[in-house]
């Protein structure tokens, strides 16, 4: 006989209830030979105990034990036992009662003794063991086909119900009781009764009816959109006896499957109607989506689009362009780089421009995750664009020179007249000259500005960052607005600590931004008010200072704060009304700023004042050393310092700062490794001069100086400039030493130069961040 396993692999015991010995022991004997263990108990209390701490295959209960004890104490115990054991009550003939009371009460069978019950003891066992196992089996099976969250219903093959789960429950709105025995047609709405027809049909020969989509009526009348499998079920014979549907409502799906379409019908029309030309490519590179604005931007044929293949379409592209081999460069570091954004511009052979942006295409996983599933490109013709851009700054050049040149003139005249060269000047000469003279300045810093505009708006606003210190550059400021100050009668204060660490900046620029921070508080503040320059490490990062420009004038409205830095917007005063000017200083204000790095803001509290303050960061040496030594053992090989020094007979002109600039890019871009081009360092008398740290011993430095001197881009700039150009080289201590003190010691070395520099002919110092 087969025996009955638990999942574990060992065979489950029998548990015999049983008082009398011998009995217990007989039973033991018949069971044992067709191999089944047996535990015998002699007590109701026993068997209680047994069934609630190990698994049996069969209780058999005595019904002698029952009588003598807590009557049904062990049919509890096995009732409540997981899997629930089946308890077969054992009886003498003639207490059928008792049996039946034992059954009524949970027991799943009863066995009467008779004179083959020995014999006939291990047969009933299995088969009652079988028996339960199989109804527990198809009732686990009911309860996962009840908890299923798609309705399941079978029928016989004349359409009657005859199973109903409680997800069909949820859908139809019939309870089991209700569609059970019916027609199956119930379901069905008017029209589509002969699908049901067909499908038996097909079920009868043995075919599967998969995700057919329907509409079924539910108790209530309304229709529900379904999607149903439906299976034979065949007997042991392999007959078909009925059906089996397992039906998935849709209602939700179709709902969203509307939304998706509406989208991408949306997406499609946006797609069609923008002005760029767009392309998307997989991350394979194959083409998944584009628009008639691309074919016709580019011309590229028929047949390349509809192969839906990315490289004849790219290559016809590379055939209209002026630099393919660029375009390819990158359109690879892209394709290495899934995640990268990029946009510029190229030139194709018909003489068009095109702006290309590309993006990665990004899907978001359920789990939240982003990925690239491939990339966007966007063509947008900007040849009308680029041709009005190069007229504006041709207009905007022209314009600038053709005000400039007469502006320096006249306040050269000026300056003339001023300094009494052409006789002297009465007062009231005076005073009309000052009205001229500074109306002229007027005109020369609104020229400045305009041009400085053009340059932020085209991308060119430079900075040329140098050692500066700002009490001076404060000084200069103040005292270029005295003349301001007296008419308004304002107190124009510069408490910049004289101690303060130098700053790493363009001085012009930095010259400029205080021109117009003092010029804006002079403009809105009283008279009688006070106006102070200020400037300290800032607290919030001690690597920048915190210059600030705080007035007693009228202060801002809240609502116009955030207003100020924009372009061509110019804030009212308490009275509402604009004090003048073109709306473009602040503007340039932010731009200088944010070239070096650092940020700007305003704090005003309305009638009361404003105080404006900006950031620049410090100059620290050993910053621009870092780069050729490390932070430890710094010289382990030799360093030496070269000055290149711009020298003419007389006078240095001041076209050589443009040389300057000119030498110092030249070296910049030619640098080569293991050396760093220092930045201007006015204080040290060298403002005429570049500086380079090398990690060279003094014959390789001093070769090196020669080679640059013989530079032929730096020997024409010199030339056109009538200047010369000499160089020197000093050797560093070679001791180890911090970061720091490397740092130091370059320092000593430029000041060392400085004064060899001043103990000969005083050259005119360069004016910084003329242009």
């Amino acid at each position: 006989m087969e025996r009955q396993k638990k999942p574990g692999g060992s065979v489950r015991p029998v548990l015999i209830v049983e008082d009398d010995e011998a009995t217990a022991e007989l039973e033991k004997r018949a069971l044992g030979r067709v191999g089944l263990m047996v535990r015998i108990v002699a007590r109701v209390d026993e068997g209680v105990a047994l069934l609630r701490s190990k698994p049996f295959l069969l209780v058999l209960l005595d019904h002698g034990v029952v009588a003598d004890a807590n009557p049904w104490a062990v049919l509890d115990a096995a009732n409540s036992a997981y899997p629930k054991v089946p308890v077969v009550m054992v009886t003498a003939a003639g207490n059928e009662q008792a049996a039946l009371e034992a059954i009524r009460r949970g027991a799943y069978d009863y066995i009467r003794k008779s004179d083959n019950f020995f014999e006939r003891l291990p047969e009933l066992v299995w088969r009652i063991a079988r028996l339960a196992d199989a109804e527990q089996a198809v009732a686990r099976l009911a309860a996962i086909v009840d908890s299923s969250d798609d309705a399941i219903i079978s029928t016989d093959m004349e359409g009657v119900i005859t199973t109903w789960n409680l997800a069909a429950k949820r859908l139809y709105g019939y309870s089991s009781q209700e569609a059970v025995g019916k027609s199956v047609v119930i379901l069905a709405p008017p029209g589509r009764r002969d699908e049901y027809l067909t499908i038996l049909d097909a079920v009868r020969r043995g075919e599967v009816v998969k995700r057919m989509e329907t509409t079924r009526r539910r108790k209530d009348g309304a229709a529900v959109e379904v999607s149903q499998t439906v299976s034979p079920i065949k007997d042991v014979a392999g007959r078909v006896v009925g059906t089996s549907a397992i039906i998935e409502d849709i209602a939700e799906r179709r709902s969203v499957e509307k939304r998706l379409a509406s989208h991408a019908s949306l997406l499609e029309s946006t797609l069609e109607s923008t002005a760029d030309g767009i392309l998307v490519v997989d991350d394979e590179g194959a083409i998944t989506h584009f628009n008639s604005k691309f074919v016709d931007l580019w011309g590229v044929p028929a047949s390349a689009i509809a192969s839906r293949d990315g490289k004849p379409v790219m290559a016809a592209i590379y055939d209209q362009l002026k630099d393919s081999a660029g375009f390819r460069a990158k359109a690879k570091e892209l394709h290495a780089n899934p995640a990268e954004e990029s946009l510029d511009t190229f030139d194709l052979k018909d003489g068009r421009v095109f702006e290309r942006c590309s993006r990665p295409q990004m899907l978001v996983t359920a789990s939240g995750r982003r990925t690239c599933v491939g990339r966007v490109w966007s063509f947008h013709d900007v040849t009308a664009q680029k041709k009005l851009e190069h007229l504006r700054e041709e207009f905007h050049h022209n314009v600038n020179h053709e005000f400039r040149t007469p502006i320096t003139c006249m306040l050269a005249a000026l300056l003339m007249l001023n300094e009494g060269n052409e006789g002297k000047l009465s007062s009231g000469q005076q005073s009309l000259l000052d009205i001229i003279t500074r109306g002229t300045d007027h005109l020369r810093i609104l020229t400045e500005d305009l041009a400085n505009l053009l340059r932020a708006e085209t991308g060119k606003l430079s900075v040329e960052p140098a050692k500066i210190h700002l009490p001076a550059i404060a000084r200069d400021a103040v005292s270029l607005l005295a003349m301001a100050e007296k008419a308004k009668h304002l107190r124009l204060l510069s408490i910049v600590p004289q101690d303060l660490p130098p700053a790493y900046a363009d001085p012009a620029r930095c010259r400029q931004i205080l021109i117009n921070l003092i010029g804006n508080a002079v403009k809105f503040t009283p008279a009688g008010g006070t106006i102070t320059v200020d400037a300290r490490v800032w607290g919030e990062d001690s690597d920048f200072l915190r210059i600030s420009v705080s007035d007693t004038g009228c202060g801002i409205q809240p609502k116009e704060t955030g207003k100020l830095f924009q372009r061509l917007y110019q804030a009212a005063d308490s009275n509402g009304l604009n004090r003048g000017g073109l709306g473009i200083g602040l503007y340039l204000c932010k731009e200088f700023v944010c070239a070096h790095g650092g940020k700007i803001w305003v704090e005003s509290r309305f009638g009361e004042g404003s105080t404006f303050s900006f950031t620049m960061p410090i100059f620290r040496l050993e910053r621009h050393l870092a780069a050729i030594v490390g932070p430890d053992n710094v010289r382990q090989t030799p360093m030496a310092v070269i000055r290149l020094r711009v020298r003419a007979k007389d006078l240095v002109p001041i076209q050589a700062a443009g040389a300057l600039r000119e030498i110092r890019l030249t070296l910049a871009a030619k640098c080569p490794s293991g050396a760093v081009v220092l930045p201007e360092m006015p204080e040290s008398k060298m403002a005429e001069a570049v500086v380079i740290v090398v990690n060279a011993d003094a014959p390789t430095a001093k070769e090196m100086a020669r080679g640059i001197q013989a530079d032929p881009a730096l020997c024409a700039a010199v030339k056109e400039n009538g200047l010369s150009l000499e160089s020197r080289v000093v050797m560093l201590d070679q001791a180890s030493g911090s970061l720091q003190e490397f740092a130091k010691e370059v320092e000593g070395a430029l000041h060392a130069l400085s004064d060899e520099v001043g103990a000969g002919k005083k050259l005119q110092k360069i004016p910084q961040g003329s242009k």
